[in-house]
């Protein structure tokens, strides 16, 4: 169930999120179902070969799922994820677009999807997350 506090509480902790602050990730938007984020490309993103550096993908997908992991009052916290890339890229905006795949009591399932701004595909991110219980840190 969406809760209007949630997803406020997340906004909030993005916008004091150092570390996403620090690589340039802006969240655009979180809903009970889905969440939106973009990355627009720079040269600290550059691997050597100068194309977006795998980590840098990984952590774009990564703050949109753990946004999802948050939104049911309950933290949660990743025990499984991947990536696959499928396009490099060296140039422009990057938006990841994470949506619920399931979610149980203790489960929760999310995909993310990078793309450019053309809409190619660039990754696909696939997440596991413990819910645990508020405040117990179990």
């Amino acid at each position: 169930m969406e809760n209007e506090n949630s997803i406020t509480g997340i906004y909030n902790f993005y916008e004091n999120d150092n570390f996403s602050k620090h690589v340039g990730i802006e969240m655009v938007e979180i809903t009970a179902k889905s969440a939106r984020a973009k990355l627009t490309i720079k040269e600290h993103h550059l691997n050597g070969v100068n194309i977006v550096h795998g980590g840098a993908l990984f952590t774009l997908a990564d703050l949109v799922f753990g946004a999802l992991g948050y939104v049911h009052d309950q933290s949660a916290v990743s025990i499984s994820a991947s990536i696959s890339y499928f396009k490099a890229v060296s140039s422009g905006t990057l938006i990841a677009e994470g949506k619920l795949i399931t979610l149980t009591p203790k489960f929760g399932s999310y995909s993310v999807q990078i793309n450019d701004e053309k809409g190619n595909i660039i990754a696909v991110f696939q997440g596991l997350g413990y819910r645990r219980k508020q405040g117990t840190g179990k």
